[in-house]
């Protein structure tokens, strides 16, 4: 997807063209959601946790604002 991460290592290939990405191809909005998929965890706790964690180690990369964490976290929860 033209992000500099070969397709064979890349792990969010419909990242858009210019986004900065981390070493596995994703921004991060998509890394939040490859670390975190609600079906591999074992309950909605969990989830929401690891979408916080998720999200603040993409704002200390500079790839999430405050803001941007706040929102995945509260869409998270509200998920079932």
């Amino acid at each position: 997807d033209g992000d500099g991460v070969t397709n064979d290592a890349d792990m969010c290939p419909a990242t858009a063209l210019g986004s900065t990405v981390t070493i596995e191809g994703c921004d991060g909005i998509a890394y939040v959601g490859w670390m975190c998929q609600a079906d591999q965890l074992p309950n909605h706790g969990q989830y929401v946790s690891c979408v916080s964690h998720a999200a603040e180690t993409m704002v200390k990369a500079g790839m999430l604002n405050k803001q941007q964490k706040a929102q995945l976290v509260r869409e998270a929860a509200r998920q079932n």
